[in-house]
Formats: structure tokens, C-alpha cells, sequence
């Protein structure tokens, strides 16, 4: 007969919920002594055939964590199943988390999953590292040297190992295809004020600008906070504001939709009259009507090479080199007016 949790604590000679604790990791409360007791009665039973009992005596859960900030978004679908893909080849099993966009929720997540010891953790597009900072969970792990991983968006201040997109080329890539279409007036609606990405992609679009001697117009420019209605809502300002604007990029995907429908709202063409762009290429942005210009993140490799990476950490074999930094490339379809020029001779 196999054991049971009963006879671990009885040779342990602690109660039934003591050993419970040690299986779940619930360690916050317990003494060395105690745990050492429980999980020498685990390997003397030959209670590690259960899997927990066994990745305990192992010093191993062969789990990782993977913090997204919005499972319902259409971005993300692609990356989590590019982590899991590679996990199982490594013999892991992800514990997801979705943070909702909040860095306290974020910050709960994280000590969940810390307290069940997963092995390591990736942490995409952090909130609590720019909302709490040194005062977060996400923090304390990083600096004592627990293996985490961060994409997209790196700790401020802090070395990390990470997986990043050179946002500023790829917002170049998008604002100079604008300008080579003869657009002069183009307006930009960003992503959220504590995103990396968000702050790197308005540099950029600022950045191409100013190369090729077109003036930088705040009020063409507003946060559409990463969401379709704050895009919509930024996309009417800037339009409202500055009429002369005949092009946006938009810092999204997601927000070019809202940006789109705002146009169309107005009675406006797309590309006809407005001309957009937008960033990250998500599958469904090819069947808008028009298609979406945009900018292709490689986010299966992200998340691959992201789960090579916390591999490597959790083995002991840390990476030499911290910061992988990948290339976004331009996909040309029919929102930027691109084909539509070419086809007619319009210049703008």
C-alpha cells in the first residue's frame, strides 16, 4: 500500500496540515527544523512518487510561471503557446498567470507563485516594476538572484535577463514608410506612459521625424492607453485638434482598430483621407477592412528563446549575454495607402 499524507506526518511526528504546507510551499510560517523533519519522512516513506512530494525531494518542481497582463488580449495567444511549446520540451509545466493590468494584482500572482516554488518565472510587460519598483515582489526576486526572465519591457535600473523588441527601429520603420508616401502630417497615438515599449515606439516616431525635417506636433500626438476605446477617444483629439493630419501610427494593433473605427466615424477613408499603421501584427489585423499596415513582432520566438533563457538559469548555467534584443520588420498592406498610391500616382 502506497503512503499516505498520514504517515508522512506521523513520522515526521507533526499534524496532517504542517505536511500539507511543505507539498503546497507554504513555508512562510515554518522552521528549518520542521521542514527538514517532514521532508525526510517524505523520502524515507517513498512518498515522492507523488509528483509534488518527488519535485520537493528533487529540489525541483519542473514548473514555471508566466506573467501576461491580459490573457484576453489578441497578442498574447501566439507567445503563450510558443512558452508552453518549448517548456514541455524541457520538461516543464507553465502555471499561468493573468496580472489584469495591475501591478497589486501582478504583485499577488507573483507570491503565489513563488510560495508553490516554481522554478523560475518570465514576467511580460511588468506593471508593478514601473508602479512599485524597489518596493515590489518582482524586485526582492530579481536582486537575490531567483530566476526570472523579463519580455518586452526590462526592470528599471535593474540588470536583467530578458527578451526585447527594438521598439524605437520598429516605430522608425513605420513612420518613415508614412513619410515616403508623401505623408507630412502625421499623428501618433501611443501606448500607456509606464510602458517601455510605449515610451520607445513614440521616441522612435519622434526620432523619424525630426531626421527627415518634419516638425514634431504635440497636438498630434495623444495616449490611447493600449485599449480600442482610450485609441478611439485619442484618435478623435487628434483629429478634432489638427485636421491637417492625414496619417497616424498607431503604437498597436489593438488600438488601430479603435483608431480605424474613429476615422470611419467621421466619415473619413482609410487610406483614402487617413492613412494608419499599426505594431505587433496580431493574426485577425489582416482581415480588417482595409488590411493593416503594420510592424511584425516575432513573438513566438520571444517566447522561445525566453524559456531557453530561464532553462538556463534554473540549471545553473546562466546566459553570458543579458540582453536579447530582436528586430521587428514592416508588413505593407492596404491601410497605409501604400498600394493604393502606387497603383494611382497620389502623393500627399
Amino acid at each position: 500500500m502506497n503512503p499516505t499524507i498520514r504517515d508522512v506526518a506521523r513520522r515526521a511526528g507533526t499534524s496532517v496540515t504542517t505536511v500539507s504546507n511543505v507539498l503546497n510551499g507554504n513555508l512562510s510560517q515554518m522552521n528549518r527544523v520542521t521542514y527538514l523533519r517532514v521532508i525526510k519522512a517524505i523520502e524515507e516513506l517513498g512518498y515522492s512518487r507523488n509528483v509534488v512530494a518527488r519535485s520537493l525531494v528533487r529540489g525541483k518542481t519542473e514548473t514555471i510561471g508566466l506573467m501576461v497582463p491580459d490573457v484576453s488580449s489578441p497578442f498574447f495567444p501566439e507567445f503563450i503557446k510558443a512558452v508552453e511549446l518549448a517548456a514541455v520540451e524541457k520538461g516543464y509545466q507553465v502555471f499561468l498567470c493573468d496580472c489584469e493590468v495591475n501591478a497589486f494584482t501582478e504583485e499577488r500572482h507573483l507570491r503565489a507563485m513563488h510560495s508553490r516554488q516554481v522554478d523560475g518565472i518570465i514576467v511580460m510587460a511588468s506593471k508593478s516594476a514601473y508602479k512599485l519598483h524597489k518596493n515590489s515582489y518582482l524586485y526582492m526576486l530579481i536582486t537575490t538572484g531567483f530566476p526570472v526572465v523579463m519580455v518586452f519591457d526590462p526592470f528599471p535600473g535593474v540588470k536583467t535577463y530578458g527578451v526585447f523588441i527594438d521598439d524605437v527601429r520598429g516605430a522608425k520603420l513605420a513612420t518613415e514608410h508614412l513619410i515616403r508616401q508623401g505623408y507630412q502630417c502625421i499623428g501618433h497615438v501611443a501606448g500607456s506612459s509606464d510602458s517601455r515599449s510605449a515610451i520607445d515606439r513614440l521616441k522612435g516616431f519622434q526620432q523619424a521625424l525630426r531626421e527627415h525635417g518634419i516638425r514634431v506636433d504635440k497636438s498630434a500626438i495623444e495616449n490611447g492607453q493600449y485599449e480600442i476605446d482610450g485609441s478611439y477617444r485619442a484618435t478623435e483629439k487628434i483629429l478634432s485638434r489638427n485636421p491637417r493630419v492625414r496619417a497616424i501610427f498607431v503604437a498597436s494593433d489593438l488600438m488601430a482598430i479603435g483608431a480605424m473605427r474613429a476615422i470611419k466615424r467621421r466619415g473619413m477613408r482609410i487610406p483614402e483621407d487617413v492613412a494608419i499603421v499599426g505594431y505587433d501584427d496580431i493574426h485577425l489585423v489582416s482581415f480588417l477592412e482595409p488590411p493593416l499596415t503594420t510592424i511584425r513582432v516575432p513573438t513566438a520566438k520571444m517566447g522561445k528563446m525566453a524559456v531557453d533563457i530561464l532553462h538556463q538559469l534554473i540549471i545553473g548555467r546562466p546566459p553570458r549575454i543579458k540582453t536579447n534584443v530582436l528586430q521587428p520588420e514592416l508588413v505593407i498592406r492596404e491601410s497605409c495607402g501604400a498600394l493604393l498610391n502606387k497603383k494611382i500616382g497620389i502623393k500627399h
